[in-house]
């Protein structure tokens, strides 16, 4: 079973332009304690500098309403047990350990406003995420953390929305990109504009990824996608196989992605997307194989 170089899939169309990237190793660029700042700031610069031309900037989503908002939430409740510690005081026949209890609950609610406030409201400052032509550096302060898309071998993807009424009312992202090397970056919605960042991670990895398992694939090697594997025969999934000739089809929906075997009632595999490496180029494969039902 052959996959086609020009088959007209609409998830492979957008994987279809092959870069030839000149090959060159980018070091995960690390802040290190007891290096200078002049020196970690040379560093960091020879790290981007090897990335290419910037492109789009996403800052850190500003979160200091919300740490407001909490240490006010945090202050009024103080209060409200504050009240209750000076009532418990006033009342010579309430028992002396609610004075005790009603005053400990005021000052651990000043203490858990204060935390909150500093720890939601400054956790991301400085932090930003910088798009080059040949890879991205992730920023926070004096730390830079560099990578080259070429170094990239898998790209997970989670996304979850969270709907009231028939409405999206929420949607969670989670971009994780692994090297070869084993080192990792995510990035979820502490950055904004995840949503498209996301896209620009997809795009970027997936037509560099992609090329390397078609030709993986015609030269009769499996092509490994976490839990799943993919070979001219057909497809594991861990001790499970099933044959392409017995692939009744292949269908994402609600977040799975779900096979259904000839003559079974029930799936073969159903298995949530985010936990597939490379979901783009596994489903790109799939669709060129045995086609791939995919849900409105």
């Amino acid at each position: 079973m052959q996959i086609c170089y020009n088959a007209p899939s609409r998830i492979a169309l957008i994987m279809n332009t092959i870069v030839d990237n000149e090959h060159r190793t980018l070091p995960l660029f690390v802040y290190q304690e007891g290096i200078g700042f002049m020196a970690q700031a040379q560093m960091g610069q020879d790290a981007l500098s090897a990335l290419g031309t910037p492109g789009v900037r996403y800052p850190a989503q500003n979160q200091m309403g919300l740490a407001i908002a909490l240490l006010i939430g945090c202050m009024v409740l103080a209060g409200v047990f504050f009240a209750g510690y000076l009532d418990a005081v006033n009342d010579r026949f309430r028992d002396s350990n609610s004075e005790t209890l009603f005053l400990v609950f005021a000052i651990g609610s000043v203490v858990a406003g204060v935390a909150l406030m500093y720890g939601i409201g400054f956790h991301n400052r400085g932090l930003y995420v910088q798009v080059y032509s040949n890879g991205l550096a992730r920023v926070k302060g004096s730390k830079v953390e560099a990578l080259r898309w070429d170094e990239v071998r898998s790209i997970w993807q989670s996304i979850t929305h969270y709907q009231r009424y028939g409405r999206v009312v929420r949607s969670v992202y989670v971009y994780t990109l692994q090297t070869a090397d084993g080192r990792k970056l995510k990035f979820s919605n502490e950055i904004n504009g995840i949503a498209a960042l996301g896209q620009t991670l997809q795009t970027e990895v997936n037509k560099r990824v992609f090329p390397q398992a078609m030709l993986t694939y015609q030269a009769g090697q499996p092509v490994q996608f976490g839990a799943f594997s993919i070979s001219k025969e057909g497809i594991n999934y861990g001790k499970k196989f099933l044959p392409w000739s017995e692939v009744e089809g292949a269908q994402v929906q609600s977040g799975f992605v779900t096979f259904k075997k000839q003559g079974k009632w029930f799936n073969w595999a159903n298995v949530p997307a985010g936990s597939i490496p490379n979901l783009f180029v596994f489903l790109a494969l799939i669709d060129n194989i045995v086609g791939l039902r995919r849900a409105r």
